[in-house]
């Protein structure tokens, strides 16, 4: 890691969450995905850390300098209710995703406040990469379902994912009216 990477992580740990391009970065995703973006008495966006807009941006080089520095509680949720885990997973990057889940504190199942888990976000968004690496871990349930009620194998199979499919019908955790035969 060079030194340009670890200054850039150190600037992203430094009140990000304050700075304007990550309230309007935001803005836009709530514009298409209506989650409601909360913001703190400063106007900036209420616990959009460092961690979280790496995981966003899937800045793979800077993501082990940014967990290196900081003691960040890896499950909370920023303004939107989403994790730096549920970020990565709804945006695609792939390894991003890799690096928290190597962690042994990340919960690769905590839902968002909306009720989708990391793996239904990335089954709703068509990301086959991240649905597989979350599909080959045994505390991952891909049978909850969201505040909808939509599973992540109801998901994938809107969005056509039929090798993610595959990858569900043998196991034990799928309620039994959705195991394909």
């Amino acid at each position: 890691m060079t030194e340009n990477i670890k200054t850039l992580a150190l600037k992203l740990r430094d009140r990000f969450d304050k700075h304007i391009s990550a309230g309007l970065l935001l803005l836009h995703y709530d514009r298409d995905y209506d989650r409601g973006l909360y913001v703190d008495r400063a106007g900036g966006p209420a616990g959009f850390s460092g961690l979280h807009v790496v995981a966003f941006l899937g800045i793979e080089e800077i993501m082990p300098a940014v967990l290196e520095m900081e003691d960040w509680d890896i499950n909370t949720y920023d303004c939107m209710g989403m994790t730096a885990l549920t970020w990565a997973s709804f945006r695609g990057c792939e390894e991003v995703v890799k690096k928290l889940l190597q962690r042994d504190d990340v919960n690769s199942d905590r839902a968002s406040n909306h009720g989708r888990t990391p793996l239904s976000w990335a089954a709703g968004q068509g990301n086959e990469g991240v649905e597989k690496m979350l599909l080959e871990r045994d505390d991952v349930n891909p049978d909850l379902a969201d505040k909808g009620g939509w599973t992540p194998l109801e998901w994938m199979a809107m969005k056509g994912h039929a090798g993610m499919v595959e990858m569900i019908k043998g196991r034990e955790d799928v309620l039994a009216p959705y195991r394909i035969a």
